[in-house]
């Protein structure tokens, strides 16, 4: 009889985050690709509200994402903890992509955007202060060199998409968070 109830009685075991959200990196990480080669194609990558606009999908896939895994697998519920996690994981992964996209954009895409970048940095060094001379030029392009390659590009968006994720995570996980009730 017991062996009977224990049957009937459904006991659900909560579900590893990871592949709940999997789904909503893979979707916006290519969203967000794809929104990066839009604008290359239209010429509107150097539109810098535009290159801001991406950090709107960063936003919906934590959101999305987060309140997916609290409806389907958490009952409805979610600590402020475990919402925070969800949604930094989102961003995390999809950093990630960002990061190897860039590297690939740099390296096989657009070759010469390198070149670009040092040059317009060579043209503003001289907008600043038009009495340079060229050593103090060469000096300054010495560091701007170190710093426009496609793996140091690709870290700095890397460090720069997790420091976004993690502010994104932070607010976003005030919205998502529902605790459950206390039975006391």
């Amino acid at each position: 009889m017991e062996n009977n109830v224990l049957n009937e009685i459904e006991i659900k075991k909560p579900q590893a985050l990871f592949p709940v959200v999997l789904k909503y990196i893979i979707i916006f990480s290519f969203v967000i690709l794809l929104y990066n080669v839009v604008l290359y194609a239209f010429n509107l990558n150097e539109n810098k509200f535009l290159g801001w606009f991406v950090y709107v999908f960063f936003i919906a896939a934590m959101i999305i994402g987060s309140n997916k895994f609290k409806n389907e697998n958490c009952d409805g519920y979610l600590s402020y903890g475990k919402s925070f996690l969800s949604s930094f994981l989102i961003g995390l992964f999809i950093s990630i992509v960002i990061s190897v996209w860039t590297y690939i954009f740099m390296e096989f895409i657009d070759k010469e955007l390198v070149a670009k970048i040092l040059e317009k940095a060579e043209e503003s060094m001289l907008e600043r202060n038009p009495n340079m001379s060229q050593n103090e030029i060469n000096m300054g392009m010495k560091y701007v060199k170190m710093f426009t390659s496609p793996v140091m590009m690709s870290v700095m968006s890397l460090i720069t998409n997790i420091i976004m994720s993690v502010i994104f995570a932070l607010i976003t996980a005030i919205f998502i968070k529902k605790e459950e009730p206390s039975i006391y």
